[in-house]
C-alpha cells in the first residue's frame, strides 16, 4: 500500500473514532445537521463505497458550503474520484480546491499533494502535456516529503530529459537523507537516469575504485551491439543494481531459476563469470571484476 493510501485509511479510521466519541457525548452536545450528515458520509468512505460517497459529498457541499467541515468534504471528494478511476482530472481539481483552504490538517495536505503527483503522472503518461506543470512544481515544494516523492515518481518518466529534472533532489536524498529506505530508493532512481551522481561511487577516489571489485551490468536492446545501459559500481551497491532491474525482467530471471540472492552468491563465488539473461527484446549481462 502506498503512503498516500496508508495516510488516507489511518485518517478515515481516526475520524470514525472521533465520530464515535462525539456520538457518546451527543446527549450533552447534539450534532448539527452538517456534522450528522458528514458522519454518515464518513462511514461510506470507510466502507470504500466511493461512488455513493462522492455523490453525497457533492450534495453536502451544495447544502453546507460554509460548514467548517467543507474543506474535509472537498478533500474526500477528491479521494473518491481518485479511487473510482477514470476521473483523474476531476480528482486533481478537487485536491487543488482543497489546498486553497487555510489551516488544514498537515496529514491531509501532504496526502493531497502526493495524490496530485500520482494523478498528474498518470495524465502525463497518457499524453496530457499540461499535467507536467503539476509534477515540476512539486520538485520545489516547501514540504520535503512532497519534493522527495515527486522526484522519485518523476524519475520513472520515459522521457530522459524530463526524468533528469529529478536528479538534484534524488542526489541530495541519496547523500543526506536519514531514512535508509528513502536513501536506497533515491539511489535506485539515480541508477536509472544518472548513475554518475551516486554519492557512493562519484565521491570515491579513482585509485580506490580500481582496487575494489566492481559489479558490471550491461543491457543490450535486440539487434544492437551497443549497450543501452552500462554500469560499473562498487560491490557494496550490487544489491541496488540488481534491484533496479525491471520487474518483467526479474520474472524472467525467476523462471530461469535465478533469484536475486542466488545471483549475488554466484557472482561472489565465481569472480569474473558473466551471467547472461534474455528478456523481451533485451540481453542483460552481469559480472564481477
Amino acid at each position: 500500500m502506498r503512503k498516500s493510501a496508508l495516510i488516507f485509511f489511518i485518517s478515515a479510521w481516526l475520524l470514525l473514532l472521533a465520530g464515535a466519541a462525539a456520538a457518546a457525548e451527543e446527549a450533552s452536545t447534539p450534532q448539527t445537521p452538517d456534522e450528522k450528515t458528514f458522519q454518515e458520509i464518513k462511514i461510506l468512505i470507510f466502507d470504500q463505497k466511493w461512488e455513493e460517497a462522492e455523490g453525497r459529498l457533492g450534495r453536502f457541499l451544495e447544502r453546507f458550503p460554509k460548514s467548517a467541515l467543507a474543506p474535509q468534504a472537498v478533500y474526500y471528494r477528491g479521494k473518491c474520484l481518485e479511487e473510482r478511476g477514470g476521473r483523474e482530472r476531476e480528482a486533481l481539481a478537487a485536491y487543488r480546491d482543497f489546498l486553497e483552504y487555510r489551516d488544514q490538517s498537515r496529514g491531509l495536505v501532504e496526502d493531497a499533494e502526493v495524490s496530485i503527483v500520482d494523478l498528474a503522472l498518470t495524465l502525463h503518461n497518457r499524453g496530457d502535456r499540461e499535467a507536467w506543470d503539476e509534477l515540476e512544481a512539486r520538485l520545489t515544494h516547501p514540504n520535503r516529503s512532497v519534493r522527495q516523492y515527486a522526484a522519485l515518481r518523476i524519475s520513472t518518466v520515459k522521457n530522459r530529459e524530463l526524468a533528469e529534472m529529478a536528479v538534484p533532489t534524488l542526489a541530495l536524498m541519496a547523500e543526506k537523507e536519514a531514512n535508509e529506505d528513502l536513501r536506497d530508493r533515491a539511489k535506485i532512481a539515480l541508477l536509472r537516469i544518472a548513475p554518475d551522481r551516486l554519492p557512493d561511487y562519484k565521491d570515491e577516489p579513482r585509485h580506490e575504485r580500481r582496487a575494489r571489485r566492481l559489479l558490471k551490468l550491461e543491457v543490450f536492446e535486440e539487434g544492437s551491439r551497443k549497450a543501452s545501459l552500462s554500469l560499473g559500481l562498487p560491490w557494496a551497491l550490487a544489491d541496488l543494481v540488481l534491484s533496479s532491474i525491471p520487474e518483467k525482467d526479474k520474472q524472467v530471471l525467476r523462471l530461469k531459476g535465478y533469484d536475486i540472492p542466488r545471483i549475488m552468491r554466484e557472482l561472489e563465488a565465481d569472480n569474473g563469470r558473466i551471467l547472461e539473461f534474455k528478456a523481451e527484446g533485451s540481453l542483460i549481462r552481469i559480472w564481477l571484476e
